[in-house]
């Protein structure tokens, strides 16, 4: 015979709907009436059990998607930080020194009609903007 506690758990996990039926069969024949309601409840726990295992995974996912947001975030204020500081430097710095600065930066600026502008940068700028295709949120 189950415990009380194992017929209580049943009992809750048991659909009410079917509760009628539970107590025509039970009055049919008792065993038999338990025995479907025990099966009755067993459904609705696997039921319940693997709705579980879902969210589980579920929440697992959307923890490491969490985890992997937070290290992009990590490095965009990185990045913030860094442009900002250089954005600082170059506000405080005198002419000689922001002509030095964007000398480093830039190797060759060509302007042609309609003003259109082409700019030859010193460092790879397809890496940033790669780099910011996957810091975007």
């Amino acid at each position: 015979m189950e415990s009380a506690a194992k017929i209580k758990e049943i009992l809750q996990a048991a659909e009410l709907e079917k509760l009628p039926d539970f107590i025509a069969a039970y009055q049919e024949d008792p065993r038999n009436g338990v025995q479907k309601l025990v099966a009755s409840a067993q459904k609705k726990l696997d039921a319940l059990e693997k709705k579980h295992t879902e969210l589980d995974t579920l929440c697992e996912e959307a923890s490491a998607e969490l985890e992997r947001n937070a290290e992009l975030m990590a490095n965009v204020s990185q990045l913030y930080e860094e442009l900002i500081s250089y954005a600082d430097l170059y506000d405080s710095a005198s002419f000689e020194a922001k002509k030095m600065i964007v000398s480093q930066l830039i190797r060759r600026v060509d302007v042609y009609r309609g003003y259109q502008i082409h700019v030859d940068f010193n460092f790879d700028l397809a890496q940033y903007l790669e780099n910011s295709d996957e810091l975007a949120c």
